[in-house]
């Protein structure tokens, strides 16, 4: 399910399949879209990691699951990164933690090597999905170490289709980022979407602070998968669309 052609006009799902949810950064394990597949025998998942190494962990996984024949026609990967054009850019990767890696340089933690990967835009990702049996898909969840609101800006006025997105407001943690929480309610308000889990004060500056000590960094990414596991990642945002058409999230 890897390198599906973006002329080809709809990714092909199952019959029984009546929800999609798309996950943007699976890092080696991919613990949202595999909690979306074994939760929902009627959910197809679009991942999107552009590391070949996170790519070949993830489908080894699937392969070994004891649901893949379930799992597998479900689930399609795109080896590609998200951006807010069509290009190749350098990723820098992170050591200890591949699933640290981003597109911006980042500050406190150790990189590894860089490597050049494709880039394309969201709104090429959600043309693939078929408007008329799918028009509206569940979930977006991003995860990009930096890139997220250039992620959600590429959807264009494609990204109304979406009912619900979780984003990653992080704006301290590598050089050069424009994805502040601020930033990322002022956009996505204007695209009709409503915050529903605004964060105290004391908590947006703890975690501001965790983000520049490198010593925490090893317990920090290890509680973002757990968060990412449990769905509850820190900044969501439900479209009102959503409850116009009083769909059951």
């Amino acid at each position: 399910y890897l390198n599906i052609p973006l002329s080809r006009k709809n990714i092909q799902f199952p019959d029984h399949v009546t929800n999609i949810k798309i996950d943007v950064g699976l890092s080696s394990d991919a613990p949202q879209s595999f909690q979306w597949l074994e939760s929902d025998p009627n959910v197809g998942v679009i991942g999107i990691e552009p590391l070949d190494f996170n790519v070949a962990a993830v489908k080894a996984k699937i392969q070994t699951h004891q649901d893949s024949q379930s799992l597998l026609p479900r689930f399609h990967i795109l080896p590609f990164a998200l951006g807010a054009k069509v290009e190749k850019r350098t990723i820098f990767i992170t050591a200890g933690d591949a699933g640290s890696s981003s597109l911006f340089m980042p500050l406190t933690m150790e990189v590894l090597r860089k490597e050049i990967v494709p880039v394309i835009r969201l709104e090429q990702v959600l043309g693939l999905i078929d408007p008329v049996r799918f028009p509206m898909i569940d979930y977006l969840k991003t995860d990009s170490q930096g890139s997220d609101l250039e992620i959600l800006q590429s959807g264009s006025n494609s990204l109304k289709r979406v009912a619900i997105v979780t984003a990653e407001a992080e704006n301290n943690a590598y050089l050069e980022t424009s994805n502040s929480e601020e930033e990322m309610d002022a956009f996505m308000s204007s695209m009709g979407f409503v915050r529903h889990n605004p964060r105290s004060a004391l908590r947006r500056k703890v975690g501001g602070m965790l983000a520049h000590i490198a010593v925490v960094h090893t317990i920090y990414s290890a509680l973002k998968k757990l968060i990412a596991f449990l769905d509850m990642k820190p900044v969501s945002y439900t479209h009102l669309r959503a409850h116009e058409t009083g769909r059951n999230l």
